[in-house]
């Protein structure tokens, strides 16, 4: 008989990434998703003119996973090219 894990509440969890025991250590700091959310993390810091290479993010669950999906949902358009052709379409009266 299995025995099943009680759910307990936590006001805080904190989830400690170590790419060594995550068998991460193979994503190659020079690929291209790495290169994307180090410059992502690098903004971020340079915006509050701090330098680190210890990070800690908090918030609530609802905004995490909101950041996380937002960087995923854009790398997936990273090479998108968008161009303002509005000059193309302003006679088009569809367009106005």
């Amino acid at each position: 008989m299995s025995r099943r894990n009680r759910v307990r509440y936590k006001e805080k969890v904190v989830f400690w990434i170590d790419t060594r025991t995550q068998n991460r250590d193979r994503i190659d700091n020079t690929s291209n998703s790495y290169t994307y959310v180090r410059s992502l993390v690098n903004i971020m810091l340079k915006k509050k003119n701090v330098k680190s290479n210890r990070i800690f993010f908090g918030g609530e669950l609802h905004d995490i996973v909101s950041f996380i999906a937002g960087i995923v949902e854009c790398y997936q358009y990273r090479d998108v090219s968008i161009e303002d052709y509005t000059e193309l379409y302003e006679h088009d009266v569809d367009f106005n």
